[in-house]
Parts: C-alpha cells; structure tokens; sequence
C-alpha cells in the first residue's frame, strides 16, 4: 500500500479542471440525442456523414476510449442504414440543471473531485497522487474527516483506500459508523441519480457474490469510469474505496473460463527429487496476510479480495491460537462451509482412515485439487505427493518461502488432525 500524503501537488492546469467532461461509465444499449450531434466517418474521423436530430435515437454498437467516441447504428426509415462515430455525450451539458446539484456534492469532497475531472489515465492520476504535494486535503470529504487515505493494490488493478472509521481507532473519528455511512450512501446514490447512471445490471454480477461475507457493501457508478464501494462492518471498519470500472468488470466477468480453469488444474511440475505438485498454486503474498481459503478459490479462477474475507481470516486466525482445540476446529470448518454456501464449491472431508490417507492425498493432486490441511497450530495445504517414496508436498499457510516444502508421510501422520478439498462441483 502507498499511503498519500495529506497535501499533494496535483500537475493539473485550473484551465483542464474548468473544461472537464462527464461522461458516461456504463455504455448504453440505446442513445436519444438531447441535441444536434455530429457524426463522422467510422473510417475518416475528418469526414461529417451526418447529423442526428435531438430525439433521434440509435443503437450504441461500441465505445472508443482513445478518441472518446460511440460508435452508432441507426436505421431510418426510407433511407440507408448508418453507422458513425460521434463524440460521447458530456453529461455536464445534457443534463444541465441535475449537473448544477451534482457540481456542489462534488465540491465538497475535493478526492472525488480530482478524480472525476484529472484528464489523466487511472494509473496517472494514482500516481500523482503519490508523487505530489499541493493544497488538496485528501482526507476531507463533505466537512467531515477521514482516518487515512492510500492506494491499495488489488488483483484486479490499484484503488484508492480511505477509512473512514476504525473500531480500534474509533477515539480518531468523532462520527457514529453507521450514521456516516447512510450519510456517505444518500451522498453518493444522489450523484449516481444527478448523473442518470443504471448500473443495475452491473452491480447484479459484481464481485460481493459471496453469501458467507456478513459485510455490508454497496456500489455506486459515477461518471468517468469511476466506481465507489462503500464497506462497512460494524466490528472492524468503515471504508470507501475507489476503483476503476475496467478493472472491476474484469473482475466481475464471473464464472472463469471453464476450459482456462481445466487446463490449470491439469497443469503439474516435477521436482528435481521426483515429487509431483500442482504448478498454477497461488503463493502467499508478501504484502499482507491472506486466507488459505481465498488462495485456493484465486486458484480456481475466483478472485476473492482478502477484505471479504476478514471474518473467514479471524476464524483460522482464532484457530491457529487454540492449538488444534476440537472446538475451535470445528469453528474454522463451520466458518468455511458457510463461505462455501455462496460459492460453486462443496467443502469435503478426505482421509478420515489412516489407512486411505496418501490414497486421498495422490487421487485429489492427479486430479489437480489442492488440499487444505489443518494441524496443530498451523493450516497448510499440501499441493504435491512423491509417488516412491510417499513423501508429501507442502505450502505453507502465512511466510514467504514456504512456497513448497516436502515431508515425510509419517510426519505427516503424527500431525496430521484433518484434510479437506473445496471440491469444484462444476467440474
């Protein structure tokens, strides 16, 4: 994470904020012209084919971010067909008076209003951000005052961070969490409704699908490719975070490729010694603790950002703690099953007989599943079998360099407590 100074030189002229447009996120099936529009040659963006009369509608077949343009199909009546570019709509000058309303929330958090109006690429205007200094309070927003403000990275792509309230630092901010965050909702569903954006269908297969996470998450689409999640959960934080709509529709874009996820649980390597592991394993990451959980599902294709899995990370965090209690051992395997109630995946137990164990072990590895093992102390997922000698493969659950370890299987045998697969049911 690169945590942005509180007063930043952004490099952008008051002349390029003046004239800034607002366009559309969300590409539209269908267009009615609010005004008379120029519509140029798909081939020659010189040449004028025509121009739409206000209340004429046509058919949006695609959109050009380089040039910022729509390509339109239109069919009128006794006439050729016509197929033509033209310049997107700048909302600020379609819908006049709601832009008025829009332009005062806007002020009022002056964050949002850098990157709603920088020209910049996304990353060019995280990266000012970050290399900047000037008189911009990143951390105010609508007279009230956040915790912090940081660029955090995500599989996807970057986002900006900002916490706006923390149960450990609730002494820092003065506001109620759950007050501030309808206050944060009514502000930005009002922009989304200033600015005309139906995002319904978006917001329907966006990346919350998960039915375990108990975090209460909204999306809101503003214009200019910019999305806002607001996270709120009333045992850790309030956070709103900014993203780039690209990058979430990437990542939204769910099932994976059945034939892409097939072709990596086929995929295996061999080690020097002869143990065989499966190769497309994510390893744990560096920069922050993640759940052994989300590495498997990331290695199925599912994405699963470590925020929406703070209550599954808490509970193998509390399993870790106990030892191997029974209890608590039960407590990570309930907290599981509950994240898998929302997934295309069935948690199941495997060699629950000493005597079937390296058995289960080499018939889920053959078959490219990796297997989560809890022991005591520790969960680890065990990703590989020497097929001689019955040793087993390891990664471990938190450090780097634990990437692949072996083990022999009567270590296994004395620490083992039990195996369990997220079987992928659509496989």
């Amino acid at each position: 994470m690169s945590r942005i100074p509180s007063v930043l030189l952004l490099l952008i002229g008051v002349h390029q904020l003046l004239h800034s447009q607002y366009q559309p996120t969300i590409l539209p099936e269908k267009w009615k012209f609010k005004e008379s529009t120029r519509a140029f040659s798909v081939n020659d963006s010189s040449e004028e084919v025509t121009i739409f009369r206000r209340n004429v509608e046509v058919d949006i077949l695609n959109q050009n971010l380089s040039d910022r343009t729509w390509t339109v199909y239109y069919d009128p009546i006794h006439q050729a067909p016509i197929e033509a570019n033209i310049k997107i709509p700048d909302l600020s000058e379609i819908y006049v008076a709601s832009f008025s309303s829009a332009s005062r929330v806007i002020h009022g958090f002056p964050l949002l209003k850098y990157l709603l109006e920088s020209p910049e690429e996304w990353e060019n205007r995280l990266r000012l951000l970050v290399n900047s200094a000037n008189n911009l309070d990143i951390n105010s927003f609508w007279e009230h005052e956040a915790i912090s403000t940081e660029i955090d990275s995500r599989s996807y792509g970057e986002i900006i961070k900002i916490e706006m309230w923390n149960q450990k630092k609730s002494g820092v901010s003065k506001s109620n969490p759950s007050q501030l965050k309808s206050f944060l909702a009514e502000k930005l569903s009002r922009l989304e409704r200033l600015f005309h954006m139906d995002a319904t269908s978006f917001k329907n297969r966006s990346m919350h699908q998960i039915k375990a996470i108990r975090e209460d998450s909204a999306l809101f689409v503003l214009p200019n490719q910019i999305v806002a999640n607001l996270r709120y959960n009333p045992k850790e934080n309030l956070v709103l975070e900014f993203a780039h709509y690209p990058d979430l529709k990437r990542l939204a874009a769910l099932p994976p490729d059945p034939y892409e996820i097939a072709d990596r649980l086929r995929k295996k390597k061999f080690t020097p010694s002869g143990h065989l592991y499966l190769a497309e394993i994510p390893f744990p990451n560096r920069q922050r603790r993640e759940s052994i959980f989300a590495r498997v599902m990331a290695y199925y294709g599912h994405e699963v950002d470590s925020h929406l899995l703070n209550d599954l990370i808490a509970s193998e965090a509390l399993y870790l703690e106990s030892r191997g209690e029974e209890e608590q051992l039960k407590n990570i395997i309930d907290a599981n099953r509950r994240f898998c109630a929302g997934t295309p995946f069935r948690l199941r137990q495997i060699g629950r007989h000493s005597e079937d164990q390296f058995a289960d072990i080499q018939n889920a590895v053959e078959n490219g599943i990796p297997v989560i093992w809890l022991i005591s102390g520790q969960i680890r997922l065990i990703i590989g079998f020497h097929p001689e000698n019955h040793e087993i493969v390891y990664s471990g659950s938190r450090d780097a360099g634990n990437e692949v370890k072996t083990m022999t299987f009567s270590e296994y045998q004395k620490i083992n407590r039990q195996m369990w697969i997220l079987d992928p049911q659509s496989h």
